[in-house]
């Protein structure tokens, strides 16, 4: 544990179950800190988290003396209680606790209804909270508290107290019984009546006591096993609320629990406030190393940025969104030609990028591509950086025929032939889901602007900017708008140019490029001229694989991280079971 949480580490004098060291091991695991959270809450309420002094006045006796301080109209509701059975206790109480319904020990009230239609003699506007303001254990009062208005007769019936428990009538499922306690934030407020109030009878009640186990787990099943059920939406009413067992014990031990999860609660807020720190730490880190690495313009600099890298490989990756920032540093390494080395027997890109203009003349000539604009000739002022020897510069419209179906809505039919839209097209790959057809007939009709074939690459120019995959689908398919197919003149060069425009680089670009209010989008005479870095063709091949094999490396660290999880989920859930039973 760090320095930090061993110094504010809580006393352990009372603690029971589990060994406070081990919630280090519950806080790194997905979700642990508001495990812990929960661990401290059923512990507290079932009576584990503290060792009892001897000789405290029991349970009951606080029972009975909260139920003989009922009111008249309370004694009159008190007596329509079901009286307790033992099938209804949720678990074991120690030797000095009780169990009381929560009608019995309490006043539960509703609170004022809203748009009223009779006349207020004595109209009184007033703050009023709702479902809205009651979260669990806080309040959420700024900008955010409407007013009702009343009769003044009706204040003392609705008006808040000190102490006052305010518990959620339903919504949804995680809304349905969540308490706060009302001390005073505003100087007179109401409730409505999707609110209740409990109130204590005697000094001797204690708020926070109750609050914390109408918060629990515990609680939480109780009111789940109760409520009214529509879509997605729960309940509770008043006698329900009222008919709610709940654990009592001596005074003194509630006020020594409460201490003790407030302790314990504390050291969990530090826990996530270290555990974000060390989230943006080992951001800030991670960026830092790799965007070094990736910026390398040499094999020199990079074995020596590299070297770096490796001094803290497990620190650094010991999450995933390392490992994904590392996927996308092969990327960028890959576009700036430094993931493999080059051969200069190999014939060089400006051949290949001239055979590429042959293909292109010659489809123009038989009919299979339209004419574009002239490719304007790229000029020493755009060249972003220096390539390594052989490599060369092109624009995007002298690799790939561009087949754009923009402004163009097709009609959607339950069944026929599939249309791929920009829905469809994720990152490096084709989801055949969302399912959307055009009618048979219609096919010849729409795809007029070219045909689209295994091997060509399909890009979206908005909502969302960037996706690019290849086309792996064998059968024939309709484009909607929203896609360009990039029909590569070479379909050798696929695997390299579907890797380029997925880098960090490439999709800057396409941003740089982007226009738009609603959603950013890139017009398709803008990415035609874009700059792309070629390699030869031989070492497209080198750079494909080698990808290949440092994704994989990823996969495998992203499945051992899942795997590291796994076991700590199973480590937290041995510690909890062992803490509860």
């Amino acid at each position: 544990m760090s320095a930090t949480l061993l110094a504010e580490k809580p006393s352990a004098k009372y603690l029971v179950a589990p060994p406070i060291d081990a919630f280090e091991t519950l806080a790194n695991v997905a979700g642990g800190v508001a495990r812990i959270r929960e661990l401290v809450a059923t512990l507290a309420v079932r009576g584990r988290l503290i060792t009892e002094r001897t000789g405290v006045t029991s349970g009951s006796e606080l029972v009975a003396e909260l139920a003989a301080a009922a009111p008249e109209s309370a004694s009159r509701a008190r007596g329509e209680l079901q009286p307790l059975s033992d099938d209804e206790e949720p678990f074991a109480l120690p030797a000095t606790w009780a169990w009381a319904r929560l009608g019995q020990i309490a006043d539960i009230t509703g609170g004022v209804t809203l748009g009223r239609k009779s006349a207020i003699p004595h109209p009184l506007t007033l703050p009023y909270l709702r479902v809205a303001n009651v979260q669990r254990n806080a309040l959420l009062l700024e900008s955010n508290v409407k007013t009702v208005t009343v009769d003044a007769t009706e204040l003392p019936r609705y008006q808040l107290r000190f102490g006052d428990l305010l518990v959620i009538e339903g919504g949804d499922w995680d809304k349905v019984g969540r308490t706060c306690i009302w001390r005073d934030e505003l100087p007179t407020c109401l409730h409505q009546n999707h609110v209740f109030r409990i109130r204590g009878r005697t000094t001797d009640w204690m708020p926070e006591w109750f609050a914390l186990y109408l918060n629990s787990a515990d609680a939480r099943a109780y009111f789940a096993a109760c409520a009214k059920q529509t879509t997605n939406l729960a309940s509770i009413n008043m006698t329900e609320l009222r008919h709610c067992v709940i654990p009592v014990p001596p005074l003194s031990v509630q006020r020594s629990i409460v201490a003790r999860v407030q302790e314990l609660m504390q050291l969990c807020d530090t826990l996530e406030a270290n555990g974000r720190l060390a989230d943006e730490q080992h951001a800030r880190l991670t960026s830092t190393l790799f965007e070094a690495l990736a910026a390398s313009e040499s094999a020199h600099a990079l074995a020596e940025n590299w070297e770096r890298v490796t001094a803290c490989f497990d620190l650094l990756l010991d999450r995933g969104t390392a490992v994904d920032a590392l996927e996308s540093t092969v990327l960028q390494l890959a576009l700036k030609g430094l993931l493999v080395e080059q051969d200069q027997q190999e014939v060089p890109a400006v051949s290949l990028l001239r055979e590429l203009r042959q293909t292109q003349a010659q489809m123009l000539g038989d009919g299979r591509i339209r004419r574009e604009k002239a490719i304007p000739k790229i000029s020493e002022a755009e060249v972003p950086f220096a390539l390594p020897a052989g490599w060369s510069w092109a624009r995007l419209s002298e690799l790939a025929n561009f087949i754009d179906y923009r402004g163009r809505t097709p009609v959607k039919t339950a069944s026929g032939v599939p249309l791929i839209t920009a829905k469809n097209v994720r990152k490096g790959f084709i989801s055949r889901e969302p399912r959307e057809f055009i009618a048979e007939d219609a096919y010849d009709g729409w795809m007029t602007r070219g045909f689209p074939k295994a091997g060509d690459l399909l890009f979206t120019t908005e909502a969302p900017l960037g996706h690019v995959a290849a086309i792996d689908i064998s059968e024939r398919f309709a484009l909607a708008q929203r896609v360009i197919c990039l029909g590569l003149f070479e379909p050798k060069m696929s695997g390299v140019m579907l890797l380029f425009l997925q880098s960090t680089w490439m999709q800057a670009c396409f941003e740089a490029q982007a226009s738009g209010v609603t959603a950013q989008g890139i017009k398709s005479a803008r990415l035609q001229l874009l700059l792309v870095p070629i390699p030869p063709l031989a070492e497209q091949h080198r750079i494909a694989a080698r990808v290949a094999e440092l994704r994989l490396l990823c996969t495998t660290l992203r499945a051992r991280l899942t795997q590291a999880r796994l076991t700590q989920s199973q480590l937290a859930d041995a510690l909890v079971d062992a803490a509860l039973h």
